[in-house]
């Protein structure tokens, strides 16, 4: 049997490739998000405050959309060097990505509210009368 140590070497080089993506948190191509685009989701019976991690995005690069009980965010980075430098090594990758998000209730959307803080995104989707929970008293 004949073996071809450049069949060998260019499927070592690809595999070598897909571990060092992973193991960096970014995935390749369309329809790969970043480790830390998973976000946390928290209900006070009022709201859902929605958080998700966007490091080195500006508010501008955000869009945030909220139809019904979904959630939609996308964003894009593009590092740059600062002005008069020259990029020797960048490990912070430009992406776009797009998130959608299904939450148990429908949202007020009037009553929804964005920030941006060193690197987290926090959403507060109200929910809307007929979603909330009541309280039912016994006769």
């Amino acid at each position: 049997m004949w073996f071809n140590w450049n069949d060998f070497d260019r499927h070592f080089t690809a595999i070598d490739a897909l571990r060092r993506q992973i193991e960096r948190g970014v995935g390749p191509g369309p329809g790969r998000t970043a480790r830390w685009a998973e976000p946390t989701v928290y209900d006070n019976g009022e709201s859902y405050v929605f958080a998700v991690d966007v490091p080195g995005v500006k508010a501008d690069d955000l869009t945030i959309d909220v139809h019904e009980a979904t959630i939609t965010v996308s964003a894009t980075r593009t590092p740059t060097a600062p002005e008069g430098y020259a990029t020797q090594r960048s490990e912070r990758a430009a992406f776009e990505w797009k998130r959608s998000f299904t939450l148990p209730a429908k949202i007020d959307n009037e009553k929804t509210s964005a920030k941006l803080e060193h690197g987290v995104l926090t959403v507060t989707l109200s929910k809307l009368p007929e979603a909330k929970p009541r309280r039912i008293a016994i006769a």
